[in-house]
């Protein structure tokens, strides 16, 4: 028959049998097999079977020897999860990250700022050339523009010959400018030697001596010979000295025939008024136009002189031409529109 179970004590009774500090409470019952024998059971004692008694574990050995869960005094922090590589992704370093701009080839450029450059200088001295020449620098101002634009670009693009872009940039703007103001002082000296023309005849013709020509009559070219003069009725007087072989410079332009040739023309303003020259001339060698020469390094600007002449002054300027027999040639002259040409030749 199963033991009654005793009622339940009261809490004083039962605080009144917890084991003051200091001593050994009371162990829980020892499982099975453990502790005295029952009546008539085998003797199990270990010294009479000659086995040494054992020593109990302490209570605390007890208690560290017990698994990790509720109860456990090492287990006072409930254990919480964390969370794992998986559910949590690290974060990558910023130089980890794919560059993908890096994957993209550079767009080249379609035409490097060098050979801009260059061809802003090329063309921008071209223009330059141009504009020194009568007539021709009415269209040297295109080839300007497009000097000028070229070497901006190239200077925008900040490329390779950023120097030689700044140079070609000059020389294009320098030549555009002077090709525009030449083509004015040209375009107003046409009008002005227009309008003079209506009202000027020839009465003097006579080399070195100022005689008029016979009858006084007009001719269409007044003959004289290098180093003569030829004296206009109105008192205005040019001549040409005898033309010297020479030898163009590096940076000389349009030696393409046979021989060069250096003209010094000399303009006399014996009018009595001031007098804005607008001299044309022209070279012929064997029945051949001569080629004009641009080489400033010898004195040959390719302009003639444009400049007012004070009344009683002259005015001297050197022209080349390139012919192709130098013993056969003929300069013509005139110290403007309004004036009759002047052909001299040996």
């Amino acid at each position: 028959m199963p033991p009654i179970p005793a009622a339940p004590r009261p809490v004083s009774e039962a605080a009144a049998e917890i084991p003051a500090e200091g001593s050994t409470p009371d162990l829980p019952p020892a499982p099975p097999g453990i502790g005295p024998a029952a009546p008539g059971a085998p003797h199990t004692d270990p010294e009479a079977q000659g086995i040494p008694d054992a020593p109990a574990p302490a209570l605390a050995d007890q208690r560290a020897a017990m698994p990790f869960g509720a109860g456990h005094p090492h287990d006072a922090t409930p254990f919480v999860p964390t969370a794992t590589a998986a559910s949590t992704p690290l974060p990558t370093p910023p130089s980890a990250a794919p560059d993908h701009r890096a994957a993209a080839p550079a767009r080249p450029r379609a035409v490097d700022a060098l050979a801009l450059a260059l061809a802003s200088v090329v063309i921008g001295g071209l223009a330059f050339v141009g504009a020194l020449v009568p007539f021709v620098n009415y269209g040297s101002w295109f080839l300007a523009l497009i000097g000028l634009i070229l070497g901006v670009v190239a200077l925008v693009r900040r490329g390779r010959g950023t120097r030689l872009a700044l140079a070609g940039t000059i020389l294009s703007g320098v030549a555009l400018i002077l090709s525009v103001v030449l083509a004015l002082v040209y375009t107003i000296g046409f009008v002005t030697s227009a309008v003079q023309s209506a009202g000027s005849n020839l009465s003097a013709a006579e080399p070195g001596a100022g005689q008029t020509a016979p009858g006084g009559a007009a001719v269409d070219v007044i003959p004289a010979t290098f180093g003569q003069v030829v004296t206009y009725d109105d008192g205005m007087r040019i001549s040409v000295g005898e033309p010297t072989p020479f030898t163009p410079s590096a940076a000389g332009v349009g030696a393409d025939q046979a021989s060069e040739l250096a003209f010094t023309i000399e303009i006399y303003n014996g009018t009595g008024a001031d007098y804005q020259p607008l001299p044309t001339s022209g070279v012929t060698s064997k029945g051949v136009a001569g080629s004009p020469i641009v080489d400033p390094a010898n004195g040959m600007s390719g302009i003639p002189p444009v400049a007012v002449i004070p009344a009683g002054q002259t005015v001297t300027y050197v022209e080349g031409y390139s012919v192709a027999d130098p013993n056969d040639v003929g300069y013509d002259v005139a110290p403007g529109f309004e004036y009759t040409t002047a052909r001299f030749s040996f």
